[in-house]
């Protein structure tokens, strides 16, 4: 059977091994990158660190160079499958499929054929093709390269994340370099515009969910969620305008401890530096379904398909053998159609 949302539909093994597992997911899963940021840094840094040896890599071999042909070829199978009925992910889609042909023209026209090819490759997906594209390309150019980065998978956890101790001795120069470092567009954004600030995250009573709600339009602030590390950031950078750089952390904290959450984020993303969203979680425009596919790409979801801007459906484990069928020729490439025997 495949389970989508609560309803189990019975299914033909073969259709359902094609569909994967449907699961919906909404926005109680959005908050967790803001609430987890060394957890979030060590998954990007996991990923940047394996695109960064592959694109190293001077000349590939060619069972290197079949491998990432064959599954460019089978992602053709996967854009053909994927649809959806929003319209934003809809005009994501065609530019894929745009792009996805540009690839492929790209790697025929003797791409792969310069030295550091996936360095090439990458750095002409940057300056040419659009975000869906380039993650694309990310993915494939991955895909050969188990043994350079498989280990990586053992630096994605974080323990002891939230033992963080404030340095007070930390000047209030160098709090300033780190806040402006990673929230520099915060202090450019206008905090009285109502778009700005036209959200806050509360959680619910029901369900004790994470819930967004319409600053302006609910009686809500008093149940607001600290999930605004943008707004609270320029918020420091407004009460240190009065104070010395060679003062301490220690000393600013006295008299402002309303500012300690943020001043710890601050002091944790100096040695995690993707812990952070550079943009702004309470904006009007803000849609917390790119927070859901951020996290939900970590975890092998495929198809994303928003249902609106606070829910999507995806699939997981499509084209995965049964537990009967796992053999070591059908343990690997099983979410490319066709690649697995």
């Amino acid at each position: 059977a495949l389970r989508g949302g609560s309803k189990a539909i019975p299914l033909d093994r073969e259709i359902a091994r094609g569909l994967g597992i449907g699961n919906a997911t909404g926005l109680g899963m959005a908050p967790f990158i803001v609430n987890h940021p060394v957890l979030f840094n060590n998954w990007i840094t996991a990923r940047e660190t394996a695109l960064a040896r592959v694109r190293a890599v001077e000349t590939p071999s060619a069972e290197e160079r079949a491998a990432f042909l064959a599954l460019l070829d089978c992602y053709q199978v996967i854009l053909d499958r994927w649809s959806s009925d929003h319209p934003l992910q809809q005009d994501k889609l065609e530019a894929l499929r745009a792009d996805y042909g540009a690839i492929s023209d790209a790697v025929k026209g003797g791409l792969l054929d310069q030295p550091q090819p996936w360095d090439g490759l990458m750095n002409w997906a940057e300056a040419t093709l659009c975000e869906e594209g380039q993650e694309l390309l990310a993915s494939l150019v991955l895909e050969p390269y188990g043994h350079l980065v498989d280990d990586l998978a053992d630096t994605m956890s974080a323990r002891g994340e939230g033992t963080h101790r404030l340095d007070g001795t930390m000047t209030l120069a160098e709090l300033r370099d780190i806040c402006g470092a990673v929230f520099g567009w915060a202090e450019e954004t206008d905090w009285g515009d109502r778009d700005a600030m036209a959200r806050l995250w509360y959680v619910s009573a029901e369900k004790l969910e994470p819930r967004l709600g319409e600053r302006f339009e609910e009686p809500l602030d008093a149940y607001e969620q600290p999930l605004a590390p943008g707004r609270d950031a320029a918020a420091l950078m407004s009460d240190l305008a009065d104070w010395d750089d060679d003062q301490t952390l220690a000393a600013f904290l006295l008299k402002h401890p309303q500012h300690r959450r943020i001043v710890r984020r601050l002091q944790v993303s100096k040695d995690a530096p993707y812990a952070e969203i550079r943009d702004n979680t309470i904006a009007s425009d803000m849609l917390p379904i790119d927070m859901l596919r951020a996290k939900l790409s970590f975890f092998g979801a495929s198809h994303f398909d928003p249902k609106s801007d606070r829910w999507v459906r995806i699939r997981m484990y499509t084209g995965a053998p049964y537990p009967d069928e796992l053999t070591p020729d059908t343990c690997d490439n099983w979410s490319y159609p066709g690649l697995s025997t």
